[in-house]
């Protein structure tokens, strides 16, 4: 992965073939793969975030191949498994649900919990209800202005909560009502307790990257292998907001934003993308 360009630098896909010069800006977080080959003109620098750590590349040396080493740690591992997941988002959206968080077939961190909508086709009234598969009633709340497009509900967290404190593995539904009756849902599971306490530990560890990119995608990829895609479109957004320019984030970002139900967003960014 290029974490940072600076000055001129250079990209190959293999030995002879003509070489592109990279831009500062739109090719931060850009993918290499085995056999690429990158060097940098004077006065230029490259820093790669590699499975081995990080590399910094500099005029003096000549290209740079990325091979693939014969064994990792641990924690080189951990980090090559963060750079395989970048830019890939599981699972396929559910149709037709104006909610996008909680998103449709995924997990959710209870404590962490915001609802989300897209913009109501009509101006009115929803009322919102959680309920289990088997339709037992966990929270409700009525009255709400549909253009307000989120609720933060302490009230809908901890009942989140006393549900996983049960220990129950029982699917929940999201169920959001019009002012003429109309209903959207989604349905999604919930981290256990011990599910949590592992993302905590890891999202720590994760926390000790100094560089800001790499730190951010392991954030992705803890979050990406849990089904957090919530979390995982709010990982990508704070990723961008480091490098608004790149083409491989915004392709990223709009993907992870798609995978929710964010239509606006997506929207937005496909403007900006080239």
């Amino acid at each position: 992965m290029i974490l940072e360009i600076t000055g001129p630098a250079f990209l190959r896909s293999s030995e002879g073939a003509p070489s592109l010069q990279l831009d500062p800006k739109r090719d931060v977080m850009r993918k290499l793969f085995v056999g690429q080959a990158v060097r940098v003109g004077p006065g230029g620098r490259l820093k790669l975030g590699l499975s081995i750590g990080i590399k910094e590349v500099r005029p003096s040396e000549p290209w740079y191949v990325l091979t693939a080493p014969a064994t990792l740690t641990d924690e080189q591992a951990r980090i090559a498994a963060a750079l395989r997941r970048y830019g890939t988002v599981g699972g396929t959206r559910g149709l037709g649900s104006w909610l996008y968080s909680p998103a449709d077939d995924s997990s959710v961190w209870p404590s962490h919990m915001v609802i989300r909508w897209n913009p109501p086709v009509k101006p009115g009234q929803i009322g919102l209800r959680l309920e289990t598969e088997g339709g037992q009633r966990l929270w409700t709340q009525d009255g709400m202005d549909a253009a307000a497009q989120k609720l933060d509900s302490s009230a809908a967290r901890k009942a989140l909560a006393d549900f996983q404190a049960a220990g129950s593995q029982e699917s929940l539904m999201l169920i959001m009502k019009d002012s003429e009756g109309q209903e959207s849902r989604v349905t999604f599971f919930l981290l256990s307790r011990a599910s949590v306490q592992e993302l905590e530990k890891e999202l720590a560890r994760w926390d000790q990257v100094a560089d800001p990119m790499l730190r951010t995608l392991g954030r992705v990829s803890e979050f990406t292998r849990r089904r957090l895609f919530v979390e995982v479109a709010d990982a990508y957004e704070a990723a961008l907001a480091l490098a608004p320019e790149s083409q491989a984030l915004l392709a990223s970002t709009i993907d992870a934003q798609r995978r929710i139900g964010n239509h606006a967003r997506v929207g937005e960014l496909r403007k900006r993308l080239g």
